[in-house]
């Protein structure tokens, strides 16, 4: 009974030390760069994420706040890597340009079908395609001018000339 107790005691102030330093001192990993979250060798940024998880929005900003990029990328344990953007290339590169090579993927869609359905916002591939080039015609700059205009005149009519009217019988 002693060698197994001996074998496991001496295995554990073995191993220890070394999956201590892979966990949380590999000094490459361990440096944030500007914008970034500490990450670690095997668990990545989990520990900055489970101590913001209950602000994950505001975390996120105030990470591509501090990026000289707007760009952060995010490394969990047991998560897949997540780019986190809010750089304009970057965004139409991902969303336009190259697309095919950024899916969305299963847990995404799965994770906002309720919120998203099956909506461009939502889905991959060739339905995708189909349903950015049914988009593309209802967001034409003709179109955009004509509900500029619109609104405009519906603003100046129903709010700004009340309130100017309003003024003008205080001012009497």
């Amino acid at each position: 009974m002693e060698t197994p107790l001996f074998f496991y005691l001496t295995l554990t102030f073995i191993l220890t030390p070394i999956l201590y330093y892979f966990l949380f001192y590999d000094p490459k990993l361990r440096e944030p760069t500007t914008g970034s979250p500490p990450s670690y060798a095997v668990i990545g940024c989990l520990i900055s994420f489970y101590q913001n998880r209950h602000r994950l929005l505001s975390w996120y900003t105030d990470l591509l706040s501090s990026s000289p990029t707007q760009t952060n990328v995010i490394h969990r344990l047991g998560a897949r890597k997540t780019i986190v953007t809010a750089n304009p290339q970057n965004v139409e590169y991902i969303l336009k340009t190259n697309f095919v090579n950024f899916p969305k993927g299963k847990p995404f869609t799965e994770i906002l079908n309720d919120f998203l359905g099956c909506g461009i916002f939502n889905v991959d591939g060739d339905l995708w395609h189909a349903q950015r080039k049914l988009a593309s015609h209802q967001f034409t700059s003709r179109s955009l001018k004509e509900h500029v205009e619109i609104t405009v005149k519906e603003t100046v009519k129903t709010k700004l000339l009340p309130l100017l009217d309003s003024l003008v019988q205080m001012c009497k």
